[in-house]
């Protein structure tokens, strides 16, 4: 998801094309498939409003920008937790670190603004 969210950022919203679409739409079924939820959703709005651009002449992209910088966020919090627990984590209990990550978020707003709640 680094690479993608990197080359997102190179390219430019702006420049998004059909196959930076689908590679999107690919991470998000991908997400899916291992059951994420919360960490998906700021990845269905991008790919919501990059699907937006290729259908909208006078397109804002800053839905598309917001959700951006929620991936970020998502990404750099997987990073740290991951970092953290290096000592005590092997690579098979990763997934159960983004599993409890994905648990431990709420969304808020209507663009993907991250907000950290606490774990009832």
């Amino acid at each position: 998801m680094t690479s993608a969210l990197s080359e997102l950022l190179i390219l430019g919203l702006q420049r998004v094309d059909a196959q930076t679409l689908r590679y999107w739409q690919e991470l998000e079924r991908q997400g899916k498939a291992l059951g994420f939820v919360r960490l998906l959703k700021p990845i269905a709005q991008l790919v919501t409003a990059l699907a937006q651009k290729t259908i909208t002449l006078d397109w804002n992209g800053q839905a598309a920008a917001e959700s951006m910088l929620a991936i970020a966020l998502l990404v750099k919090l997987a990073q740290e937790q991951l970092s953290n627990d290096a000592n005590s984590i092997s690579t098979k209990n990763a997934g159960g670190v983004l599993t409890e990550l994905d648990s431990s978020l709420s969304w808020t707003g209507s663009h993907g603004g991250a907000g950290r709640s606490s774990k009832p």
